[in-house]
């Protein structure tokens, strides 16, 4: 781990440090995993090849059982020492405090079950591959260490998952300093092959590059919802979908801003809108229009309207402002509630436009809840 120092940091735990400069494309941490898992259902269909439905191991990994965490354990179980207490020296969060929250509640029920058949069958329980399990994890240790996937696993190749020494220790932030990548082992020949301090190797590895200089001091993060469409959402849903998946209300410099110039990008779903106005444009957004949050105003937009989308629409520029979480689009140009030639796209996340702007009247009448779906139209976008 040349170049970087572990410390503990408030609230986050175990962190990453730089005790070295870095530039935009250095490599700060290539790691191989701890531990690594495969896509569940690639297993699943293994199993029910492999077993007919009278085997106690298929039956007691029915297909609705909970797969993920049954492999998490599996390799934690067999894991050394070493490995062991690298994995419990990760993040989890207050069980207490989030014990409402979907992962703790599916991670307390795991092991709950696992208790149970362990009281019911404990005979076919030792005989299947769960044996190891239960005869070497306690019940909190169980819990523990499926949040500690949950939490601080990355994405490898084909939806499986793994866990690193040094790259699970890197924080979350929505502009992060490094992006993640996972390679296999031949994707860089020139590279020599890589085995962390367990001496596990997992047929590939993750590398976090540098994306903006670091300077030393500086804590190392990252992204955890990776480089695409996501990155690009409202501070409201990032963080709903970061409280969702990773356990965690994110309070990174991107989100403690009033206002987020990625909103400014047009929409990747259909290239429409620009920075004109507002918070940015988007669907159905035109020129000059403001791009609102869920409720507030967006701003006047550059071509005399009033203010961008909002809850209940507005005025907009030229091609009214567009609304990303709202039910009414913004109105057209001639500002105030509505009027224009084109009322500004408004839409739900994950449910399209169908119920954004549409064209507006002239003068104030229309535009302010306009008709169909402007931009996007029906398809799901997570704006």
């Amino acid at each position: 781990m040349e170049g970087l120092d572990k410390r503990y940091i408030l609230p986050y735990g175990n962190s990453l440090v730089a005790v070295r400069s870095f530039a935009p494309g250095d490599v700060v941490i290539r790691d191989t995993p701890l531990l690594a898992i495969v896509e569940a259902e690639e297993v699943l269909d293994k199993v029910y090849e492999t077993h007919s439905e009278f085997c106690i191991r298929a039956d007691l990994l029915g297909k609705d059982a909970s797969i993920d965490f049954s492999l998490q354990m599996l390799q934690y179980s067999s894991a050394s020492d070493h490995v062991k207490g690298c994995v419990k020296r990760l993040f989890t969060p207050d069980i207490q405090q989030s014990r409402e929250e979907p992962y703790v509640r599916a991670a307390r029920q795991y092991a709950d079950q696992l208790s149970a058949l362990q009281t019911s069958r404990p005979e076919a329980l030792a005989c299947s591959i769960l044996g190891p399990v239960v005869s070497t994890c306690t019940y909190d240790e169980i819990v523990r260490v499926v949040l500690a996937w949950v939490c601080n696993s990355y994405a490898t190749r084909d939806g499986g998952a793994a866990l690193y020494e040094h790259g699970s220790l890197v924080n979350h932030c929505c502009e992060g300093n490094t992006r993640y990548r996972y390679l296999e082992d031949d994707a860089d020949d020139d590279e020599e092959d890589a085995t962390s301090e367990s001496g596990s190797s997992h047929g590939g590895y993750g590398l976090f590059i540098a994306v903006q200089p670091i300077q030393p001091g500086e804590v190392i993060t990252t992204c955890y919802l990776g480089w695409d469409e996501q990155t690009l959402m409202s501070t409201r849903m990032r963080r709903k979908l970061l409280v969702k998946t990773k356990l965690f209300t994110c309070t990174c410099p991107r989100c403690s801003r009033s206002r987020d110039p990625y909103r400014a990008l047009p929409c990747p779903a259909c290239g429409g809108g620009s920075s004109s106005g507002g918070r940015g444009g988007g669907c159905g957004g035109g020129s000059t229009g403001g791009h609102a949050e869920s409720s507030g105003a967006a701003g006047a937009a550059s071509s005399g309207g009033v203010e961008g989308g909002g809850d209940e629409g507005g005025g907009g520029g030229s091609s009214g402002g567009a609304a990303t979480e709202d039910r009414r689009g913004g109105g057209g140009s001639g500002g105030g509630a509505g009027g224009g030639s084109s009322g500004g796209g408004g839409f739900v996340y994950w449910r399209g436009g169908s119920s954004g702007g549409g064209s507006g009247g002239g003068g104030g009448g229309g535009g302010s809840r306009g008709g169909g779906g402007g931009g996007c139209g029906s398809e799901p976008r997570p704006w």
